[in-house]
Order: C-alpha cells, then structure tokens, then sequence
C-alpha cells in the first residue's frame, strides 16, 4: 500500500467478504485453540488483510454503552471538543482534516478521540518523555463518558494478550512472543 499499489482492489472488497474469525476457544484457553485462530488469521490477513472477530468475551451491552458514550462525546460541539486537543503522545481529541493518510496525500476524514494506558504524572517512562506514555485527558463534563471508555479499554486491553498468542503463530513465532511486550 506504501506505493499505492492494490489500493484499488482493496477499495472493493464488501463488507459480507471480510472474513469473521471466532476466537472463543481461544479466549477461554483450550488446547490447541491458538494454532487453530493464528490459520484463520493467516489465511484472513494474506488474502483480505483483516477479519472481524467473534466469540471476544467482550460483553456486547459494554460494546453498545461505549459507542453510545462515542456518540455522546462527537456530538458535542467542536469547541468542547477542541478543548482536549490531541497532544504529542497520542491522547486527546483529533479534529477532522487535522492528519493525513498514506504519506500525507489524502486527508484525514474522520474524527478520533484516543486515550490509552492512564498513566500518573510521576511515572517514570512517562517523566522520560517516552513516546505513546501520558495521562488520558477527558471531557469534563461527561463523566460517565469516561467511566465507560476505561471500562471498555479494560476488557479491550484483557483480550489482547489472547489475540497476541495466535498472531505471534501466524507469525511464524513462538506463542509467547508479544507475550513480554504487552504490558
């Protein structure tokens, strides 16, 4: 995609041709469940480039609360938005037409809110300014906004290493691989 080529395949493809992996046994830890997910993936991520993924554990009425927060927050009007302005390491609100995609061609065309790791202003990777490391900064006057995104985060952040096990298969690698990196 680096010098376009193939975007235009990929334009096309519908939604009802975008493989669903169900990665349930995965998440409950049956035997054999990572080898069998990381082939769906591998054979997902070399024909399509992606999947959807079903059997996550991830409660759907906390799916549901937290596009409704979602929705909540970008109906604000933009000069609430504004007042959480994205800074260098990646938390906070992205306006539209603020970013570009594919090296700077094509501009940004959705609007993003990002928090991540919530991390207090005395910790040390934070205080050695590495990057993607920062307090998450919230809207003040959406507090069950932010109540709901960290709950959602929680489970998101849950089901990573699980996903990690398969990938890393998928990869050619062994099953732990990502393991020490997550964290």
């Amino acid at each position: 995609l680096a010098a376009q080529r193939g975007i235009d395949r990929t334009k096309k493809v519908s939604a009802d041709a975008i493989p669903i992996v169900d990665v349930s046994r995965l998440v409950a830890g049956r035997p054999g469940a990572a080898a069998e997910v990381a082939r769906h993936f591998t054979a997902a991520f070399t024909t399509i480039g992606f999947c959807y993924i079903t059997g996550h554990g991830v409660p759907a009425a906390l799916v549901g609360r937290a596009l409704k927060a979602l929705e909540t927050f970008f109906d604000l009007p933009l000069d609430e938005k504004l007042r959480i302005p994205i800074n260098r390491n990646q938390r906070g609100y992205l306006q539209m037409h603020k970013q570009t995609q594919l090296h700077g061609k094509k501009p940004n065309r959705s609007e993003s809110f990002i928090f991540g790791l919530d991390l207090p202003a005395d910790d040390p990777d934070r205080a050695a300014g590495l990057a993607m490391h920062d307090t998450n900064y919230w809207p003040a006057n959406l507090p069950a906004f932010r109540a709901t995104m960290e709950e959602y985060w929680r489970a998101q952040f849950a089901l990573g290493p699980k996903l990690l096990r398969a990938l890393a298969l998928a990869m050619r690698q062994p099953e732990d691989f990502f393991v020490p990196f997550y964290t």
